[in-house]
């Protein structure tokens, strides 16, 4: 969480590289625009996402939590909104971006993940939006994968979230200020080694 001085709130990616001015370079190249270096640089994709690249070396990915019923639940992905008309070259640039391969989607040709190695912390999914939203800038919000959704739902509404829209296999919430995010049946423990997960109330 951050507070911002003025303007709108929003979701940026924090990218850990060795060296943000050569990390910073390269994207460029890759057709992003460079807003400012401060020893962190903020850079703009070519689709309009706000990121950063930061000193710093790889983390840990974290476990799921166990929640007092005995779920499981993990905020794991961002999932960029790329208007209709970007969507191929702000896949095409994540892709080149990460190194991460671009995958097919089980659910719709309008999904676009991009296959995360075992060790990163957050997956990354693209969604092209409808061709009634052809124009603006790409956005993001957050997923939650979890084992019971019905139970981690009434868990969010308990803490002020409202759904707005329950599909097949996710539900789409608004928090107490109105950003929107996800629910999912997502396995939160795919591709994790088989140790305990943490265990919170609910």
């Amino acid at each position: 969480m951050q507070r911002l001085g003025s303007g709108g709130d929003r979701i940026h990616l924090d990218l850990h590289v060795d060296d943000p001015r050569a990390a910073a370079d390269r994207a460029s190249g890759l057709g992003a625009r460079e807003v400012a270096d401060q020893g962190h640089v903020l850079m703009v994709s070519p689709g309009g996402f706000a990121f950063c690249f930061v000193p710093g070396g790889p983390g840990e990915r974290p476990r799921p939590w166990t929640r007092a019923g005995g779920h499981a639940a993990l905020l794991d992905q961002v999932c960029l909104d790329v208007p209709h008309e970007r969507f191929d070259a702000e896949c095409n640039f994540w892709s080149a971006l990460t190194g991460w391969d671009q995958a097919r989607s089980r659910v719709s040709d309008d999904f676009r993940p991009l296959h995360r190695p075992p060790d990163q912390p957050l997956r990354i999914l693209l969604q092209r939006l409808g061709a009634d939203d052809p124009g603006g800038v790409t956005r993001a919000h957050l997923d939650w994968a979890c084992t019971d959704r019905a139970a981690e739902t009434e868990r969010h509404v308990g803490l002020g979230a409202t759904v707005e829209a329950v599909r097949d296999r996710w539900t789409v919430f608004a928090d107490p200020t109105g950003r929107r995010y996800c629910l999912t049946d997502r396995d939160p423990t795919s591709g994790l080694l088989p140790v305990p997960p943490r265990t919170v109330a609910p």
